[in-house]
């Protein structure tokens, strides 16, 4: 038994060790051919014959999963898109591959996402962006990418002369003859078809100057009243009443009794609360509904948004004793602010002029968010801010970022719905809307 037990140990040993050979060749055969299908292909991509040498890298893969294979491999793809040879659908799968099996390599992402801008596919360059987030990479190239693509934008040429906004998001514009509304996302409330059209606020009441008359028509497209005087021009309603020039100064007519009422003013905001803001003398002023004053209120300055509206979540810019400031409708200062001159507020950094005259951007609270630095400056909408820099206007995020560039001659306020009017020739104005403006 001693004897048997030997002989099969024996056996045993010469199997193991036959097996071991054998798969040592194995390996030794499997590396030569990897390396084969590798130098195979360096000269093939020398030799501009790229879907070979794809090919090549392909066998090479099969054999073994290697860095420097898979990146081959990809790099094959990218110049045989340049060729012409493969799609750009290709190109981008075996990117996209390279970067799911490499997912700590930021080059790899770099590269993906780098190839969709190039390529002006924005919308996959941002989920890559965040896919690369998620994966834990990062470099100041992918947070470069990330702004290009995640404030990419499309451009609308319809051309305005005009544009009076609204903190609502909607805006009155006109072609220089005729007028219309668009809401927060650039779509046309009212085409350009009108002799005149108020701006509008939350309520949507406006005034519409059409076949030699002018009529108040409510949200619902309902005509509450017709007017009986020539309106030159007007601003947004509220609560029921309406700002209006005529008769060479501005008034206000009530919806309710068709009445025209607290006339001759030199300018006048939309009423809010029962109370808005009139310049009267030189003087801004804050009025009830039967032009009372109210006690205090007296402003070198007030500031309206485009559409003669004043306040904006209870607070509103106005200038006293030489400098501006954030107040109340009671006229109460609620803030510490004091700057040679601000911008109206919306829900973000208000931009204020320092004692350099550079311009910056403070909270509500009137804590610097961003130091004084651009030429000139318009207040935070929608998480974005006009930035003028050498005379031209631009676009940075909240962390003080350039995120599109200054390019533009003058430049308004993003609505939520993403959109901006933005000029490049004096007093023409086209729309830029927010690829992801939901983001």
């Amino acid at each position: 038994m001693k004897k048997i037990r030997i002989v099969l140990m024996i056996f045993m040993l010469v199997l193991v060790g036959y097996a071991w050979v054998s798969q040592a060749g194995g390996a030794v055969k499997a590396n030569a051919l990897y390396q084969k299908g590798m130098e195979e292909a360096k000269v093939l991509m020398e030799a501009r014959l790229y879907q070979k040498a794809i090919a090549s890298l392909e066998s090479a893969l099969s054999i073994k999963e290697s860095p420097e294979a898979r990146r081959m491999w990809r790099d094959a793809y990218a110049l045989a898109y340049e060729d012409g040879v493969v799609t750009k659908k290709q190109c981008v799968r075996a990117m996209e591959t390279t970067a799911n099996l490499q997912s700590d390599k930021v080059e790899n992402w770099e590269e993906l996402i780098g190839f969709c801008l190039e390529t002006q596919d924005y919308s996959s360059a941002n989920a890559y962006c965040e896919k690369a987030e998620k994966a834990g990479v990062s470099s100041e190239k992918l947070e470069e990418f990330w702004n290009q693509a995640h404030y990419s934008y499309s451009v609308r040429n319809r051309v305005h002369t005009q544009v009076l906004y609204s903190p609502s998001g909607y805006s009155a514009v006109t072609n220089g003859e005729k007028w219309g509304l668009v809401d927060s996302k650039g779509d046309w409330e009212m085409d350009c078809e009108y002799g005149l059209i108020s701006p509008v606020a939350d309520s949507l009441v406006r005034l519409v100057g059409m076949e030699g008359e002018f009529r108040i028509i409510d949200d619902k497209d309902i005509v509450q009243s017709i007017l009986n005087k020539d309106v030159v021009a007007a601003k947004a309603a509220g609560d029921g009443i309406v700002p209006v020039l005529y008769d060479e100064s501005w008034g206000y007519y009530d919806i309710s009794t068709s009445e025209f009422s607290l006339s001759k003013y030199e300018d006048v905001s939309t009423f809010a609360n029962g109370i808005a803001a009139v310049r009267e003398n030189g003087s801004w002023k804050l009025i009830d509904t039967e032009g009372g004053q109210i006690e205090s209120a007296v402003f070198e300055d007030v500031k309206l948004y485009g559409s003669g509206e004043y306040l904006h979540n209870g607070v509103f810019t106005a200038k006293r004793a030489g400098s501006y400031g954030l107040y109340n409708q009671k006229a109460e200062q609620v803030a510490d602010i004091s700057c040679s001159d601000m911008d109206v507020c919306f829900d973000g950094g208000i931009a204020y002029q320092g004692q350099d005259g550079k311009w910056g951007f403070m909270d509500k609270k009137g804590k610097v968010m961003i130091e004084p630095q651009y030429e000139k400056a318009k207040s935070f909408s929608n998480g974005l801010a006009a930035v003028c820099m050498d005379g031209m206007w631009g676009f940075i995020n909240e962390s003080g970022e350039m995120v599109i560039e200054c390019r533009f001659l003058d430049a308004g306020y993003f609505t939520s719905g993403g959109v901006c009017f933005v000029s490049e020739l004096e007093g023409e104005y086209y729309m830029i809307t927010l690829r992801f403006a939901e983001g």
